[in-house]
């Protein structure tokens, strides 16, 4: 009977101890399930924030993520460049990785980034043991005329093509295009062609560009009816940028240029009647960029330095020189419609002839000098802006924005000091169609503060000035 009663008891407590264990595993796949969905919960939370925002989301544990089982990509406007695979790559995000909010809003951001499209939104919801990904792109009509005039520094250039900013959904950006140019001291016509691929290899931006301009000096006949002045260019730049990480982009340079004047009717010794000058360089350097600047519908926020070292090798009409560059900007947001905006740039090269000297002036670099005005082969500048928006999206299709400048360059020459100084200030005006991509106007209005007899010089492009 003792042992009956014995048996009777183990019995009892191994069902008893079952029960026990069994309710411990219930609570605590309750409880592990409890904690996925509540981390679920508050990385769709940061994920949704940070996109929306426009801005990284930080979260205290930077382990805290989910695993992605959806990816949905949607397409509104008017465009033609829907291709949802090549959205996944720029995202670089697939189903079955593990979904970090800061890595969402930079992946994001790049797309943005490429101000192809009119808006980029990311929708995160639950889904069974992960998270749903709902992409909405609002695409833009990417085949757009070229109409770019350029007015500044007493100098007009009218360049007339067409673009395609999204050829076929991929992201290519090839244009071509062919205009009229007037200066002080020439005319003539300049054609072009460039191509750039956001994603040439993985994780690398490929530019090519080709150039030719050709122009007579109408002033210098002029003085000397004699002698007829010619002037012909051709130049090809290849640059490749290799993406190590979202700050950090090597450079490989690569370029071609001839150039060839010639004055018809001047005195020559090698030809009677022609006095002809040709060179012929090939350039090739590295350079290293520093930094990310984002794009938030025609705002910019961060800040980036690049520095370019190159060597040109010249097969024909003098010796070979070397040159480098540096240019950095940083853009703030101290408030959503104003953005501060500063600019510096500094040009060296190794040699002292004129023909090869640079100069700084109204059209893209020193608003309110003309053309060449300051010269030589060393030199710097910078811009300072503050950019107001006016109205973001006024009848549901126009951005408007004012703006006040102040610029000022140094020249000098190589070996030597400093030759030249200069400084301007002035308003602007910029307005955008928002639908489509490239329409962008901007006017401003200098007046230089040294040499001001050269008076008030209006500048207009169809680009910001950096």
């Amino acid at each position: 009977m003792r042992l009956t009663g014995l048996l009777i008891c183990a019995v009892v407590a191994l069902q008893a101890a079952n029960v026990i264990a069994a309710e411990a595993v219930t609570d605590g796949a309750a409880a592990v399930a409890t904690d996925a969905a509540q981390t679920a919960t508050t990385v769709v939370s940061a994920a949704t924030d940070a996109v929306a925002a426009g801005e990284p989301a930080r979260l205290t544990d930077a382990a805290d993520g989910v695993t992605i089982n959806e990816i949905h990509v949607e397409f509104t406007g008017n465009g033609y460049g829907r291709n949802p695979r090549v959205i996944r790559r720029g995202l670089d995000i697939s189903v079955g990785a593990v979904l970090h909010p800061d890595e969402l809003w930079r992946r994001v951001q790049r797309i943005r980034n490429l101000e192809i499209y009119s808006s980029v939104t990311v929708e995160t919801s639950e889904a069974p043991s992960g998270v749903s990904l709902t992409i909405s792109l609002g695409d833009r009509w990417s085949i757009n005329p070229i109409i770019r005039p350029f007015f500044g520094g007493k100098q007009f250039l009218l360049e007339i093509g067409v673009r395609d900013s999204n050829l076929a959904g991929t992201h290519l950006n090839v244009a071509g295009w062919v205009g009229p140019y007037i200066s002080e001291a020439s005319k003539g016509v300049v054609g072009g062609a460039e191509l750039h691929d956001p994603a040439f290899l993985r994780n690398s931006d490929l530019y090519v560009r080709a150039q030719r301009r050709f122009w007579t000096d109408p002033w210098y006949t002029a003085r000397h009816p004699q002698t007829t002045v010619e002037a012909d260019s051709v130049a090809t730049d290849i640059e490749l940028r290799l993406t190590l990480s979202d700050i950090v982009q090597p450079l490989l340079l690569l370029g071609w240029e001839r150039r060839m004047y010639s004055w018809l009717g001047a005195t020559s010794a090698v030809v009677p009647g022609i006095d002809m000058r040709r060179s012929n360089d090939i350039r090739s350097g590295i350079g290293l960029r520093v930094g990310i600047v984002d794009y938030l519908d025609y705002r910019y926020r961060g800040l980036d330095g690049e520095v370019r070292a190159w060597h040109s090798f010249r097969t024909r009409g003098g010796d070979d020189f070397w040159g480098g560059s540096f240019n950095g900007r940083l853009f703030l947001l101290p408030h959503p419609k104003i953005n501060l905006a500063f600019r510096a740039h500094v040009d060296i090269q190794g040699t002292t002839r004129r023909l090869d000297d640079f100069g700084y002036d109204g059209l893209m670099t020193m608003r309110g000098y003309p053309n060449r005005f300051l010269r030589g082969s060393k030199g710097l500048y910078a811009n300072h802006e503050v950019r107001f928006t006016l109205a973001e999206n006024l009848f549901d299709r126009f951005y408007l924005a004012s703006a006040l400048f102040y610029d000022y360059g140094w020249v000098g020459t190589y070996r030597k000091g400093w030759r030249e100084f200069g400084h301007a200030a002035g308003v602007g005006f910029r307005a955008a169609l928002t639908r489509m991509i490239g329409m962008y106007l901007r006017i401003d209005v200098a007046q230089p503060l040294r040499w001001a007899k050269l008076g008030p010089d209006i500048s207009v492009s169809v680009a910001e000035l950096f």
